[in-house]
């Protein structure tokens, strides 16, 4: 998880230097998951980004608001709530998902990203999307994989709405770089756990997820970055990712994620 925040705010931080006379707002969808509570409180507590504003689209949960951090009330289903959410943004980090629930999943996963984007592309502060993404869209850990995966590997969700929505969200996005020259970024993170999580966790999966740390590199022929917190995840990027930004990335990805 620490990579996986430290590698999101990296990326925001990069896009931020290159337009010092426009503050950084983020929208985070998710913000009350495990996830995204850890990445708004590494978020404020870090030096490098104090002067960084955080939005959080809350649905069913919420969280108080902050000196920092405004709260919108809403669906993403809802294209007039994600609008009013959007205004003013400039960059958006999606992790909102409904795990295994078929009755809601494409409301989140499908209609909710894809009025995400919209309004994205319609913004005329918007900068970057990053989508949190998830190994499942691999079946990391399910199906049997003789070689490291990495970015050429197909979309191989197991069975279930949850890894068949995380595959539809990477290609949505993906095809926005196409038709938009969008500029987004999504990070395939592992299995997350904490708490009593890891009661119901098998012994078999523990043993799995024993592993190096990894690291964080970037191919920027290919617009794609890897990011290996166990065996492997992929990170793909949109446009505006020039050669020397990926260098740059590159240090500090290796400097603050290589045994996180």
């Amino acid at each position: 998880m620490r990579a996986m925040i430290l590698a999101t705010a990296q990326i925001a931080q990069q896009e931020e230097k290159t337009h010092d006379t426009q503050s950084t707002v983020i929208l985070v969808t998710g913000a009350t998951g495990k996830v995204g509570q850890t990445f708004l409180r590494r978020l404020f507590a870090d030096p490098a980004f104090g002067d960084v504003r955080a939005r959080a689209l809350c649905h069913h949960r919420s969280l108080p608001p902050g000196e920092r951090l405004e709260i919108v009330h809403g669906s993403l289903a809802e294209r007039e709530t994600v609008r009013a959410a959007m205004q003013g943004v400039t960059h958006v980090v999606h992790m909102a998902h409904v795990k295994e629930t078929p009755e809601l999943v494409m409301d989140v996963a499908v209609k909710g990203l894809f009025w995400l984007l919209e309004e994205s592309r319609a913004s005329e502060t918007f900068r970057q999307f990053i989508l949190i993404g998830g190994d499942n869209a691999v079946g990391h850990f399910v199906y049997p994989h003789p070689i490291p995966v990495t970015e050429t590997q197909k979309h191989t969700p197991y069975a279930g709405s949850y890894a068949l929505a995380k595959v539809l969200e990477e290609v949505m996005l993906e095809q926005y770089y196409i038709q938009y020259d969008f500029n987004g970024c999504c990070l395939r993170a592992p299995w997350i756990m904490e708490k009593d999580d890891f009661k119901y966790t098998s012994a078999s999966v523990r043993t799995c997820s024993a592993g190096r740390a990894g690291g964080i590199w970037w191919e920027p022929s290919r617009r794609i970055a890897m990011l290996e917190p166990g065996r492997s995840s992929a990170l793909r990027c949109g446009r505006r990712t020039d050669s020397a930004q990926l260098r740059a990335r590159r240090g500090l990805g290796q400097r603050h994620l290589d045994g996180a």
